[in-house]
């Protein structure tokens, strides 16, 4: 564990080596500075109800699910081959969770994990955007 005198020395000599640089390097540290915090900032894209609303399909092996996200907050689950019935209800969506209430009044939490524009994780397992769907 560092103890605070270890990490006030690595700080200070930091500072030092930052006055000690010439203008330009000091630029160039900035510059970098900058588009690091840029970058670390651009990493866990946020879901919106808008970017969710569409057709979601997964397929694995011979079990295909499919979400339905609809404008007015609704959903449909259904799956392929149809061994399971499809499921109806309600969603919301709360910082990187997908909270899925069907016609029952289940309610049903799930880790919702943005891949790229075309893909997420629901649960840990993947489903990409239908080219059909809307």
């Amino acid at each position: 564990m560092i103890q605070f005198s270890e990490t006030y020395n690595i700080l200070n000599n930091h500072v030092h080596l930052y006055l000690k640089m010439g203008r330009k390097m000091k630029t160039v540290w900035l510059i970098g500075l900058i588009v690091t915090i840029v970058i670390i900032s651009g990493c866990g894209t946020k879901i919106t109800n808008d970017y969710l609303i569409g057709e979601w399909d997964s397929q694995s092996g011979n079990f295909a699910l499919t979400y339905n996200f609809f404008p007015n907050g609704s959903y449909k689950l259904s799956a392929l081959p149809p061994s399971l019935p499809t499921e109806y209800g309600k969603y919301t969506l709360t910082d990187s969770t997908l909270v899925l209430i069907d016609d029952t009044g289940k309610t049903t939490t799930q880790p919702l994990t943005y891949i790229d524009e075309n893909t997420i994780k629901i649960n840990q397992r993947e489903y990409r955007r239908s080219s059909h769907g809307d």
